[in-house]
């Protein structure tokens, strides 16, 4: 049986930056030789020359598959990862990425104990700006422990940096929110979050990130109102973690700095729209709208 799928979703991703990323991802199955890994590259329709590009790449390197579909989002290319995969735990990684290679991953897998592993990322090649999953050292995490960082900010949000047993996705129907522009991996996490999966902390380094600010404010530009809804849809999902996941006596806090987190990124989205001047009365009452239904 496979142990590990990693799927890697492409569009249109500059071919030095994919070279990076798989030459990177088949560094990492060498080193993790005594596990059975594969890595299934989901084309989401990018143009002739790239898609020909991974297609030849899979075709010398055996452990990366190609699938090509048409163009519908990374969410629905992520899915299609998912079904494909024949791996027992998954692993995300996006196409501009890079995974570090020296990340051995066969101790935390080979004792089966763990639903959702967490580690840490660094948004440049000499792991000088870290983004710390948690504080301290490698150890067993608690959904406290979880959504108090997730209240606080979006280090956790993405996909990356976790291994995720499939059956679990598959028992309890998770996956990405196809509808979603914004906030459809927070709302995956949390949907796995509400599973109450084992969970275990790597303080280790595995992944480095390439943050694109600019890709936020295209979406935000382009469906105003279901970007601002997408919002409300992070935020209900968070409340109804605390409500089933935290103890009772931290949840007016947790609830407390989720409300901030989430009046805070509509008045971010405000200011963006102010800058973009596509601040218009109708957005400025449907954001009063969606202000008037916070936790109180």
């Amino acid at each position: 049986m496979t142990d590990l799928s990693i799927i890697v979703p492409v569009y249109n991703t500059a071919i030095d930056k994919l070279e990076n990323c798989f030459q990177s991802i088949k560094k990492f199955i060498s080193l993790n030789d005594d596990l059975m890994i594969e890595c299934l590259i989901i084309d989401d329709g990018s143009f002739g020359e790239i898609s020909d590009w991974c297609c030849r790449f899979s075709e010398s390197n055996p452990t990366f598959k190609f699938h090509k579909k048409k163009n519908e989002g990374v969410s629905v290319a992520r899915n299609l990862g998912i079904e494909l995969s024949r791996g027992k735990y998954l692993l995300f990684v996006d196409s501009d990425d890079i995974l570090i290679s020296s990340f051995k991953v066969g101790d935390y897998l080979s004792i089966d104990k763990y639903d959702l592993i967490f580690s840490n990322l660094a948004l440049d090649i000499h792991l000088s700006n870290v983004w710390q999953a948690f504080e301290g050292n490698s150890r067993e995490i608690d959904a406290e422990t979880v959504i108090s960082r997730l209240v606080s900010d979006g280090t956790l949000n993405g996909p990356v940096c976790k291994i995720i047993r499939k059956d679990l996705l598959e028992q309890y129907h998770i996956n990405f929110k196809e509808t979603m522009i914004t906030g459809e991996d927070l709302v995956f996490l949390i949907q796995v979050l509400l599973s109450k999966p084992k969970m275990y902390y790597i303080s280790q380094c595995t992944y480095i990130y390439n943050l694109d600010k600019s890709t936020s404010n295209s979406r935000l530009k382009n469906n105003v109102e279901l970007f601002i809804e997408n919002n409300a849809v992070m935020y209900e999902n968070m409340l109804q973690l605390i409500e089933e996941c935290a103890y009772h006596e931290k949840q007016l806090q947790f609830r407390k700095s989720a409300t901030e987190r989430y009046v805070k990124q509509l008045f971010n989205s405000s200011a963006d729209l102010l800058e973009m001047g596509l601040l218009t009365q109708n957005i400025k009452d449907y954001i009063n709208s969606s202000l008037s239904r916070v936790d109180q």
